[in-house]
């Protein structure tokens, strides 16, 4: 396997053998993905409980890490229902002033 570049924080098992050369983005800020799911405020405890550990689940299925592991990316699930908020919540202010300062705006 060959890469000429990669970009990130951390290497992948898929590509272990290639040296990782990090590059920050604009503003120090370093790009990540997380994806779970959402419930509407006020979600019961016991529901959100039951729906994050059922999806933590699935997202140790051996199908579902082999494909994911075969396109380069790792499945690292947050700890619990309350870390996966504060990931989120972190990145809204991380992200929040590069936004602002691109001069983005929403276009319904």
């Amino acid at each position: 396997m060959h890469a000429t570049l990669t970009m990130g924080v951390f290497v992948a098992a898929a590509i272990t053998a290639v040296s990782l050369l990090v590059i920050s983005a604009p503003y120090g800020r370093h790009g990540r993905a997380g994806w779970g799911p959402a419930v509407p405020a006020k979600t019961p405890a016991p529901v959100v409980r039951r729906i994050y550990d059922e999806f933590v689940k699935a997202m140790k299925h051996p199908t579902l890490v082999e494909r994911y592991n075969g396109a380069g990316l790792e499945i690292t699930p947050s700890a619990s229902p309350e870390a996966f908020t504060g990931f989120i919540k972190a990145e809204i202010d991380r992200w929040a002033p590069v936004v602002k300062a691109s001069g983005a705006k929403v276009d319904n």
